[in-house]
């Protein structure tokens, strides 16, 4: 997804691309060609350029990564790179790791690849575009393997598109998103004649222009969103869950300025004019100078909601970055950044006049992330990548690296790093791909891989639920795979220990078989492939007393004393308040042992039917009954029976 304006504006790609190691608590993932950075380059065999533009992850956790490569004619050709999760080249594809091609127009000169998605059959698409005449939009398709899908299209494995907007000179691909039905969309602008229009083609899977979509052509156009009839360009896409296509970008408006622009088309190509109730919307003013509002990339989260991500002009000739969130309708969702809608970010790696955003998703928790630069102190030739993370509602995470951005600069050359997309992974780990300078004007491809450290639980409960039981909860966190519960009999985690391995996603847990009258203090560490966080605290609670303790031997009672089956309708003898353990021995006055009891019931009684063991009646007399409990502890006492 994104990758923008490299080709036409060439003076605007030298501003972005010239951008220190600052090392944060999210560090490139060592797991990951050592150190978390992926680096390419002479892919065509130019020994020149090489930029990423475009990342996915295919069905076997493989990264597919598009852009362009200078070739030995000076040129550059469009590059398809495959990486195995481990941050090496995969040589199964096209037997050394990557696919070039060139020519795809038939102007012999320029070829690059914008975006690259994979279709449910496991096929790669590249969008983007290449010289003929002028610029023509142009879609490649791969098999699993690296090699050209020849049932693509008539060419081989490519098509190309040309005057979509009437112009006859440049049309650009610049997104590529593929439907349930197989169709292949791609976003970008077409050259209208005195303008630019944004242009959405759609293509069969087949690679034939799907003529059922738009007016019987394939391909819709659109200009004047913004009302001042300049350039209309459109730089991303996104499919919506049941079908609608958007596409975000840029419109002129009056004055010679951008606005943001989304467009929403139905399924039919035709626009959706219950967006916003027009088919399109457009922002401006976004960091407050009047000036150029842009759209880079767009991504539609689990609730429908769109985020988009670029950039508005703030004072001067500063950018920041921008994220805006839009609600289905196409109004902006004012409880995102508290009742705007856009948030917007500056100064990320200490410079002051340039951020901007060229990808946007949002992770399984919520989290949107951005990938972009920014410049540092060292002016507009000392640019960093950046990641941003935000929370749902619109806020800074200082969760992520302690302030909610992380910058990063892997060049040789100490100058220029960009982040042109940015992807999570299963497991959450953050992908990046884009460009690093290795001199002063030449870039490597780069892809950053950074693990995420689980998060600390930051709040818990004890409660105490019965003598040998205690009741525990703590809040979820994020990218664990499980957590370990820790106790201890004193507020020590030096001499603590495990309790229970708990899966992800876990957020109580009953501790039993404790001991009664005891306080308990308990941790909990939360786990996954990079480590674990530190000990977080739940709290402590106190068993109750056992019931059983609160009886004794010298709290038994019996009822009636003396016993009379005369006058005791129910024939027998009740102890009440007996301990667990108590044993009573009846005696005669001859010290004869006639009978023995324990193990009282729930209530801590026994009821004795003044049988002996042989189950005769005892005669009237004085009995002498033995208590004695677990401990050793021992007690007399008298029984009178009257008959």
């Amino acid at each position: 997804m994104n990758r923008k304006r490299y080709i036409i504006r060439i003076s605007f790609l030298l501003i972005l691309v010239f951008f220190p190691l600052n090392i944060n608590a999210f560090i490139p993932d060592p797991g990951f060609d050592g150190d978390g950075i992926f680096k390419h380059h002479n892919a065509a065999g130019g020994n020149g350029d090489d930029r990423s533009y475009g990342i996915v992850i295919d069905a076997s956790g493989r990264y597919l990564i598009t852009g362009q490569s200078d070739n030995s004619g000076g040129n550059y050709d469009m590059v398809l790179w495959r990486i195995n999760p481990g941050g090496s080249l995969d040589t199964t594809f096209n037997s050394k790791g990557w696919v070039t091609h060139h020519n795809a127009a038939g102007g012999g000169t320029y070829d690059m690849g914008s975006a690259v998605a994979v279709d449910s059959t496991g096929r790669i698409v590249v969008a983007g575009g290449s010289i003929g005449t002028g610029w023509d939009m142009a879609v490649w398709r791969f098999n699993p393997d690296g090699a050209f899908d020849t049932n693509f299209g008539t060419n081989g494995g490519w098509v190309t598109h040309n005057n979509a907007g009437g112009g006859n000179s440049h049309d650009i691909g610049y997104d590529v998103a593929i439907d349930t039905n197989g169709r292949i969309f791609i976003a970008g602008y077409s050259d209208g004649g005195a303008t630019d229009d944004m242009a959405l083609w759609c293509f069969a899977s087949n690679g034939t222009l799907d003529t059922n979509f738009g007016t019987n052509k394939g391909w819709v156009t659109h200009h004047n969103a913004a009302g001042g009839n300049a350039n209309d360009q459109g730089y991303a896409v996104a499919i919506d869950t049941i079908g609608r296509i958007l596409v975000a970008g840029e419109s002129g408006r009056a004055g010679n300025n951008y606005d943001m622009t989304i467009w929403r088309y139905n399924p039919d190509g035709s626009l959706d004019t219950t967006f916003s109730n027009k088919g399109w919307v457009t922002h401006h003013n976004a960091a407050g100078a009047f000036n150029n509002d842009v759209a880079e990339d767009i991504f539609i989260d689990a609730n429908d909601k769109i985020l988009t991500t670029g950039y508005s002009d703030g004072s001067g000739t500063d950018k920041d970055m921008v994220i805006w969130r839009f609600n289905p309708d196409g109004s902006r969702d004012l409880t995102f950044n508290s009742n705007n809608g856009w948030i917007v970010h500056h100064n990320a790696a200490g410079g002051v006049g340039y951020d901007r955003g060229y990808g946007i998703t949002v992770n399984s928790d919520g989290k949107v992330l951005v990938s972009g630069t920014s410049l540092g102190t060292g002016g507009m030739f000392d640019g960093e990548m950046v990641i941003w993370r935000y929370n749902a509602n619109g806020t800074l995470d200082t969760t992520f690296s302690n302030k909610g951005w992380i910058v990063n600069d892997c060049s040789s050359a100490g100058t220029g790093n960009s982040g042109q997309d940015i992807i999570t992974d299963s497991s959450g780990k953050i992908l990046v791909a884009g460009m690093s300078a290795q001199s002063l004007g030449t870039f490597d491809m780069v892809i950053w891989k950074f693990y995420i450290p689980p998060t600390s639980p930051g709040s818990g409960t004890a409660v105490t639920a019965s003598h040998t039981q205690i009741d525990l909860t703590w809040d979820d966190v994020s990218f664990e795979t499980s957590y370990t519960l820790y106790r201890n009999l004193s507020n020590d985690t030096n001499t603590c220990s495990s309790v229970a391995g708990l899966p992800a996603d876990t957020t109580d847990y009953s501790d039993k078989g404790l001991k009664p009258a005891n306080t308990y203090y308990y941790w909990i560490k939360a786990y996954n492939a990079q480590g674990s966080t530190a000990f977080s605290s739940i709290g402590l609670a106190t068993t109750l007393q056992d019931p059983a303790d609160s009886f004794t031997i010298r709290t038994v009672e019996l009822t009636p004393n003396p016993f009379n089956p005369y006058r005791n309708l129910y024939g027998y003898i009740t102890f009440f308040n007996m301990p667990d353990d108590v044993r009573i021995t009846v005696y005669d006055v001859l010290n004869n042992k006639l009978r023995e009891l324990s193990q009282p019931d729930s209530d801590h009684r026994i009821v004795w039917d003044v049988k002996d063991k042989e189950g005769k009646d005892l005669p009237r007399g004085v009995y002498i009954l033995h208590l004695e409990d677990g401990n050793g502890k021992s007690r007399i006492m008298k029984l009178v029976i009257q008959r």
